[in-house]
């Protein structure tokens, strides 16, 4: 017969080590809700694109267009949004997030005079510069919690 295993101990795995936490340690990690993270910016994209792609007649709000400077700042905010949930709980995925979320803003430019929109390339160098700045956030969020966490 096989040698019997010792009963595990409450509270010998440390956190931070890349598993999943012990059944005993009730501390979430940022990790662990990475995958919330990711279908919520899933969401937030298709808010984008939507939002994005509808042609100017049926937008709400003023009928007045809006200054350019606040048109590039909501692109900033918007692409900033996209990014900082996934970023704030694994950093690592910037290496593919931030990539895809130049390419994403960059497509929907392209698409806009589809839909009697304008084409800018101001406004894919805002979706860039949002990206980036959602970044940098989400991943001084992920150090913050993690050393708190410790």
């Amino acid at each position: 017969a096989p040698p019997a295993r010792p009963a595990p101990r409450p509270n010998t795995k440390p956190m931070g080590d890349g598993g999943s936490p012990s059944p005993y340690d009730s501390r979430m990690r940022p990790t662990d809700l990475h995958r919330p993270a990711l279908l919520l910016c899933a969401v937030i994209a298709a808010a984008i694109a939507v939002l994005s792609l509808i042609p100017v007649a049926e937008l709400p709000g003023p009928a007045q267009p809006q200054s350019t400077r606040a048109a590039l700042n909501q692109h900033m905010l918007a692409y900033a949004v996209l990014v900082f949930p996934a970023l704030a709980t694994r950093p690592a995925a910037a290496l593919w997030l931030l990539p895809a979320a130049v390419a994403y803003g960059a497509a929907i430019e392209l698409l806009q005079p589809l839909v009697g929109r304008e084409r800018s390339a101001a406004d894919m160098l805002a979706n860039a510069i949002g990206a980036g700045i959602g970044a940098v956030l989400g991943t001084t969020v992920h150090a913050l919690v993690a050393r708190r966490g410790r």
